[in-house]
């Protein structure tokens, strides 16, 4: 079930207006296809969250960071930051 009738239209009508078998180079020829793919990846990542070990003694804004800290990122939240994203929806009606 789709969130977005339009989207969904468009993607079907870019397939169906394809009479190429899909290939290994298939997503070139779709490429709202592939933007849809591409923000569906972004709200909703197969990893929720990322973890990385500080290697030298760092700073991120005010906050100190020893060498050895571990650093949780969820991506779930940062690609939903409306500092840098906007809606989802906007994304795919251009």
């Amino acid at each position: 079930m789709t969130q977005s009738r339009d989207v969904e239209a468009r993607i079907h009508a870019e397939a169906d207006a394809q009479a190429a078998a899909p290939d290994d180079d298939a997503l070139a020829r779709f490429p709202y296809t592939r933007q849809a793919l591409d923000e569906t990846l972004r709200l909703y990542p197969p990893g929720w969250l990322l973890t990385r070990r500080s290697i030298a003694r760092s700073r991120i804004n005010d906050l100190d960071l020893p060498a050895g800290t571990d650093v949780l990122v969820s991506p779930y939240l940062v690609h939903r930051h409306p500092r840098y994203w906007r809606d989802g929806k906007e994304a795919l009606s251009q």
